[in-house]
C-alpha cells in the first residue's frame, strides 16, 4: 500500500485493484454521479478497467486519482487527487485539476475538503505546481462549497460535452 498523504482522520492512498467493488459501489448512487457528466461504472468490469485508467496516470504522470480511507475502521470513502490533462478542456491543455467523489453515506462530515486541501499541498509543496483547477458543474452546491472553502476561485463557466461547468483556479501562494 503506497501512502500519498495522511491528514487527522483521513489516508490517501493509491488505487489499488481490489477498490474496483467500492468504485462500483460508489458510481451506482446516482446521487453520487448525478453532476459528474460521465457514464457511472455499471459493471465490476468497467470498474477494474477505471482502476488500470488510473494506475496508468500513477505510472506516466506521477499523480492521479487516490482512494480516501477512514483511518479509524479503514473505510474507503471514495476518491480525490491531481489529475493532469493532456487534451484541450476549456482551452486549456497540461494543466492540473483537483476531484474528488465520495459515497454518499460519507457526504456531509468534512472529508471532501479534508481530503482535497491535503492533494493542493501535495500539489503546490511537492510538485510545485503554480496553479490547480477545479471543473465544478455549476448545480452543484456542495462541491463548490468543498471549492470555496479550499480557496479556488470561480473564473468562468464553459461549455463541455453538453454540460456547463465552472472553471475555478487556485494560485500557488
Amino acid at each position: 500500500m503506497k501512502i500519498i498523504a495522511e491528514t487527522s482522520r483521513l489516508i490517501l492512498r493509491d488505487i489499488e485493484l481490489h477498490d474496483a467493488i467500492d468504485l462500483l459501489e460508489m458510481d451506482l448512487d446516482e446521487r453520487v454521479t448525478k453532476y459528474t457528466g460521465q457514464n457511472p461504472i455499471g459493471t465490476i468490469q468497467e470498474a477494474n478497467d477505471v482502476v488500470q485508467f488510473i494506475l496508468n496516470q500513477y505510472a506516466k504522470n506521477g499523480v492521479g486519482r487516490w482512494a480516501v480511507i477512514e483511518k479509524q475502521n479503514g473505510d474507503f470513502l471514495g476518491w480525490t487527487g491531481l489529475k493532469f490533462h493532456t487534451e484541450m478542456e476549456n482551452n486549456h491543455i497540461d494543466f492540473y485539476d483537483l476531484g474528488y467523489r465520495f459515497k454518499f453515506k460519507h457526504w456531509n462530515k468534512g472529508y471532501a475538503t479534508e481530503a482535497s486541501l491535503a492533494c493542493l499541498k501535495i500539489g503546490f509543496e511537492q510538485l510545485k505546481l503554480q496553479e490547480i483547477i477545479a471543473m465544478v458543474h455549476p448545480n452543484n452546491l456542495a462541491s463548490m462549497s468543498v471549492a470555496e472553502k479550499c480557496g479556488f476561485k470561480f473564473i468562468e463557466t464553459f461549455s463541455s460535452e453538453n454540460s456547463e461547468w465552472n472553471w475555478l483556479r487556485k494560485i500557488n501562494s
